[in-house]
């Protein structure tokens, strides 16, 4: 049986194996407090309230009608649902709602001037996606899980303190529901993750998704180029496993101490920077940086 500790380092390990991929842009903002607003502000709109009219489908692919507001955006992930009959108040005979079909997931690809180019992710079972159909973002708290910030740089940066800013940030916009990290710790344990390469595989982080019932992870870690602490973060699809959004901003100051209201964090040793042998896998050495 793995213990708490094991299954902790585990998922520091994930947050690692999430950044595989190539260097972000880099933004210049001014102290932890605002780079942190600006990763807020990506994953706020990466869920946008939307609810579109199915214009075309092609197989997979989808045309969806473009918002008179411009939030849709390359990466926006969209519920698909049909509407069916109308139903009303049995006594004043007062119209209610529609009932819904739910048809299954769609990621916005691309933008255009007059609409929307996205690809089917997910369909429920039997389930004939058609013109006149729609998609949506609705105005319900999306729930994330959000992964401690690694430190991979030389500095001796309180990492469990810039986790609490941002977890505060995020919640703060009431858009947001966070999953408590003792949660992970257990459906972790649940899916028997005994080997943190297993976390890598895209299965794994949609079986987490289903298991804690959210639309994304957020990923963080900090890293040196140029004498400039960077904070890097990747929000997650937990329908795909896959990137919808990155961000990439410059710390100039790190406020030690922050004191959160909201304690989700278990109190166990972190590895520090420049302890964690990520060689392995050919992701990220201290001398060539990323691989």
């Amino acid at each position: 049986m793995k213990t708490t500790k094991q299954l902790f380092i585990m998922l520091i390990m994930l947050s690692v194996l999430m950044f595989a991929y190539a260097p972000l842009s880099l933004a210049g903002i001014q102290g932890a407090d605002q780079g942190i607003k600006e990763i807020v502000s990506q994953v706020h709109s990466s869920f946008p309230v939307l609810e579109l009219y199915v214009i075309s489908v092609d197989k997979d692919k989808v045309i969806l009608e473009k918002d008179a507001a411009g939030k849709i955006r390359p990466g926006v992930e969209l519920h698909l649902f049909r509407e069916g009959e109308e139903f009303t108040h049995p006594l004043t005979g007062k119209k209610l709602g529609r009932f819904e079909e739910p048809l299954g997931n769609l990621r916005v690809i691309s933008v255009k001037e007059n609409y929307a180019e996205g690809k089917i992710i997910s369909a429920e079972p039997g389930a004939a996606i058609k013109r006149g159909d729609k998609a949506r973002i609705t105005a319900t708290k999306i729930k994330l899980a959000i992964f401690q910030v690694i430190n991979l740089s030389a500095k001796d940066i309180d990492e469990e303190s810039l986790t609490y800013q941002l977890i505060d940030q995020l919640e703060e916009t009431n858009r947001f529901e966070i999953v408590q990290m003792g949660e992970l710790i257990t459906v972790l344990d649940k899916l028997n993750v005994t080997d943190y390469q297993q976390l890598a595989d895209d299965s794994i982080v949609k079986k987490l998704g289903q298991m804690l019932g959210i639309r994304g992870i957020v990923a963080t870690q900090l890293r040196e180029i140029d004498n400039k602490l960077i904070l890097e973060a990747k929000l997650l699809s937990a329908y795909t496993g896959t990137p919808i959004s990155k961000t990439s901003v410059v710390l100039t100051g790190v406020t030690p101490g922050y004191a959160s209201s909201k304690p989700v964090l278990p109190a166990l040793p972190v590895p520090k920077g420049g302890k964690l042998d990520l060689s392995r896998g050919g992701m990220y050495s201290e001398a060539r940086g990323w691989t």
